[in-house]
């Protein structure tokens, strides 16, 4: 196939060319949105070394039975 034999007037040819830059675009456009932002992935979460405050005493077992049998009936 001789390049100088082809004729790139033709439709076959034109619309492919025409459509090559948008379909970069659109990849490219793509590509940015699905980029992950990995600056705060890479920080590493801080631990909380508290465990909180409780307002509930805790109950022995003899009296968390009590309370739960009066809770049903």
């Amino acid at each position: 196939m001789d390049i100088k034999k082809i004729n790139f007037k033709e439709k076959k040819y034109v619309l492919p060319l025409l459509a090559l830059p948008f379909l970069f675009l659109f990849g490219y456009v793509g590509a940015q949105f699905l980029k992950e932002d990995t600056s705060e992935k890479n920080k590493p979460k801080e631990l909380s070394l508290s465990l909180g405050d409780t307002q509930d005493s805790i109950m022995t077992k003899n009296d968390a039975y009590d309370a739960f049998f009066k809770k049903r009936g």
